[in-house]
């Protein structure tokens, strides 16, 4: 049966850079659902934010048709609802933050909220409006698609914080894509409340239909790194160092590594990665670690790797991950990375331990119990 869903979720949904809520939508979309992508908070401090993003101001405040089940609204106020960077501010702030947006959704999307049948909210401030969308709409089922661990983030609003506690309890599901965050998640619910580990699914077909040739020379190990954060620079020292013979590609970091064996490319396309990853030997996720490093033991790119069968290194802290393709080693330790790198040499991955899903099937999933 056709449902009308509302998402709230911090990304833009016309982005050229797809993260997983933009996939669900479109799913959920395909599935003959009517959806409502409302991006929150944005206001005229953030607002270069949209704007890099491909945002026009055409589109604020707005219902922008995507196509016949999908839309797009840009929730945007003068003031969003975002951690101001100094506590006593932010603590005298939020009341009236939150009173402007409860007369912004008053004046511009209640109608779409009233009619919902489902309301998804993405982890981040906005949670903090969820009672009153609630009082709007007793009926609908509500969904925590959570990205991301808000302590761990940084600089962000400890009233937000707060906050999630006491409602988590009052959604239908709550989703999280790793093993660490349902870790976290299992001793705080104590209702009816159904928590899930859904995985990230991945777009299989654009790794199945590349066809491009690899880009390496076929006699060397080749490893690959794509990523922006967290990197391990010493690692990438100590393994390149250790094994003068195989060439470590790193995509999407530009650091001062001078050695004849590590070849940097900076920031390229999504699509363009896809040959560097399907042709690799190893991937590479060395991540540093940070409080709650942990959770990227199941990370869209740890997905892509392994989908594409790579042995995987990475530090001892992501063992959340339950593959039998992850080899880890002792951040920062030469023994261990040494010892790392020999259990890889020459590997191959006949078959993985779990299925890994397209955003299609993540999708069902995630809402399976409630649609």
């Amino acid at each position: 049966m056709t449902k009308s869903i509302v998402i709230f979720s911090y990304h833009y949904l016309c982005s050229k850079n797809k993260a997983g809520f933009h996939f669900i939508a479109q799913e959920l979309a395909k599935m003959g659902h009517e959806v409502t992508f409302v991006s929150t908070p944005y206001g005229a401090i953030n607002y270069n934010k949209f704007k890099a993003k491909g945002g026009k101001f055409a589109e604020l405040n707005t219902l922008t048709r995507v196509n016949n089940k999908l839309s797009s609204f840009v929730l945007f106020s003068l003031l969003p609802l975002i951690s101001y960077r100094n506590k006593l501010l932010d603590i005298l702030l939020q009341p009236l933050l939150v009173l402007q947006y409860k007369l912004l959704l008053k004046f511009t999307i209640k109608k779409y909220i009233k009619n919902a049948d489902i309301i998804v909210f993405e982890s981040n401030q906005f949670l903090r409006l969820f009672d009153y969308i609630q009082s709007q709409n007793k009926s609908a089922k509500y969904v925590y698609r959570v990205s991301d661990l808000m302590w761990c983030l940084p600089n962000f609003p400890q009233w937000a914080i707060n906050y999630e506690n006491t409602i988590l309890n009052k959604f239908d599901v709550i989703s999280v894509p790793s093993g660490y965050m349902f870790e976290y998640y299992t001793p705080l619910i104590k209702s009816k409340t159904i928590l899930q580990l859904d995985y990230h699914g991945i777009d299989k077909q654009i790794f199945d239909q590349n066809n491009d040739p690899s880009p390496y020379d076929d006699d060397k190990i080749n490893l690959i790194w794509v990523g922006v954060s967290s990197f391990d620079i010493d690692f990438i020292k100590i393994a390149a160092k250790i094994k003068p013979d195989w060439i470590f590609h790193i995509i999407g970091i530009l650091e001062p590594i001078s050695m004849s064996n590590v070849i940097e490319y900076g920031v390229i396309s999504f699509k363009a990665t896809i040959k560097y990853i399907k042709h690799a030997d190893i991937a590479l996720a060395c991540h540093l670690y940070k409080i709650g490093a942990e959770s990227l033991s199941n990370s869209l790119k740890v997905i892509q790797y392994s989908y594409c069968a790579l042995p995987i290194l990475a530090p001892q802290f992501m063992h959340y991950y339950a593959g039998n393709n992850m080899f880890y080693y002792t951040q920062g330790d030469e023994k261990s990375i040494a010892e790392c790198l020999q259990m890889v040499e020459n590997l191959k991955i006949d078959k993985l331990n779990y299925e890994i899903l397209d955003w299609n099937e993540t999708t069902y999933k995630i809402f399976a119990q409630i649609i």
